[in-house]
């Protein structure tokens, strides 16, 4: 089974990880990666953006925005 397991931090503040496998390595037809992780950064606004995601066969999907604050105070 391969598998990769990532983190990242930019001096600008993004930071990044993911960890995923490959699903049914060795049959072409179903042969997929899939991937989960979250990211975060700060908009040039100063909101702070964190986001959780998939990604497989179907696609890139955002499952959860976990956060968006300005001073301290929560964004809906």
């Amino acid at each position: 089974m391969d598998l990769w397991t990532l983190f990242y931090k930019t001096a600008n503040g993004i930071t990044a990880e993911e960890s995923g496998q490959v699903k049914n390595a060795g049959n072409e037809e179903l042969e997929a990666m899939v991937a989960q992780g979250s990211y975060s950064y700060t908009s040039p606004e100063g909101v702070l953006v964190q986001m959780q995601y998939i990604a497989d066969e179907n696609g890139f999907q955002p499952i959860k925005n976990l956060d968006y604050s300005t001073r301290g105070k929560r964004i809906q």
